[in-house]
């Protein structure tokens, strides 16, 4: 088990806790919504979330996509995190196949694990603070936010890194 990956972990599952009800438990299947009719004339939503699943992997078995990770609906995030998961994947089983290696085991998928969460939770750190700095009008979170954008804006190896992060 990787000490920085889980150190990541913790302070994200604590950060996310303290929260008001913005983070959701993966492993809660009554925090998730359900759709249970269709009515052409009403609106429905679906809560903005957040989770994150206590492990992505066990002997044979992995999780990709929304079922490790959910965050909230910004820039599209969840569908480029899910295809970084499928191609970590897609490497890891590549390389253990070359390595003459089982593609299912634990060796393996313990390695998957490490480094998508070492992409996926400084992603999700992101995109929960973006939520909430324009979640609110207070004037100093309206700045730095303003400022934020006209410096990333500026600078091309700052939209280059960010991009580049996102598509990962």
């Amino acid at each position: 088990s990787d000490s920085f990956v889980e150190s990541w972990n913790d302070r994200l599952r604590d950060a996310l806790s303290s929260c008001d009800g913005a983070a959701d438990s993966c492993a809660e299947p009554a925090s998730c919504p359900r759709v249970v009719g269709l009515d052409e004339s009403s609106r429905g939503f679906f809560p903005l979330s957040l989770c994150n699943a206590n492990d992505y992997v066990d002997q044979r078995v992995v999780l990709v996509g929304d079922a490790a990770h959910r965050v909230h609906p910004l820039a599209g995030q969840g569908v480029n995190l899910g295809y970084g998961d499928v191609r970590e994947l897609t490497d890891t089983m590549i390389a253990a196949v070359s390595e003459g290696q089982d593609v299912g085991s634990l060796h393996h998928l313990e390695n998957y694990e490490s480094k998508r969460l070492r992409h996926v939770l400084p992603t999700m750190a992101a995109i929960h603070g973006l939520k909430h700095l324009y979640g609110t009008s207070s004037v100093p979170a309206t700045l730095l936010r303003s400022l934020g954008l006209q410096l990333t804006n500026a600078s091309k190896d700052i939209k280059a890194g960010l991009m580049q992060h996102a598509m990962k």
